[in-house]
């Protein structure tokens, strides 16, 4: 969707996708220093946004190789779904996923605490009083008046949903 339709049909303010822009860049910026630890390039990514009760914007997605396109530096190998796509079939797939599931295991950067504090500083530069931050569904800190905070309980091997509103 455009920008003027989204603006046109009430979905966002001209305000909010410069945010929502900002945000994507950011992500981008860290997905891409994540694959290239791996020898792997982002050739692109897709990820959603979604409202809060309270109406505040929020990034509501996944990152897995459903998402975006993956694939093998030097090689332009492809190691994502578009394997399946391109009529090589779902064993290759599966194939294609073990190789970046190896790669992620064998670099040991998956649960790293760099990289979630990354995205969970992401989370929080909205441009508001206060902010509500949540992990795993329960509310973490009910009233941060700050545009950053980090976790200081991440653990290694756990996994850690984050969401957050603003008021």
């Amino acid at each position: 969707m455009s920008k003027e339709h989204a603006i046109l049909f009430g979905m966002a303010t001209d305000e909010e996708l410069e945010h929502m822009r900002y945000i994507a860049l950011q992500v981008n910026n860290i997905l891409i220093n994540y694959w290239s630890k791996m020898n792997i390039d982002l050739v692109d990514f897709k990820i959603e946004f979604g409202r809060t009760k309270n109406g505040g914007i929020i990034l509501a997605d996944e990152m897995t190789p459903d998402a975006c396109r993956l694939w093998k530096k030097g090689t332009n190998e492809s190691l994502d779904k578009d394997v399946y796509r391109f009529g090589s079939g779902v064993s290759a797939l599966a194939e294609s996923y073990k190789v970046l599931y190896n790669h992620i295991k064998n670099e040991d950067i998956l649960f790293s605490n760099e990289l979630a504090a990354e995205f969970l500083n992401i989370s929080l530069e909205f441009k508001a009083d206060h902010y509500i931050l949540y992990r795993n569904g329960d509310e973490l800190i009910s009233d941060i008046g700050s545009s950053t905070y980090q976790d200081g309980d991440i653990e290694a091997n756990m996994e850690y949903i984050y969401n957050v509103s603003s008021f």
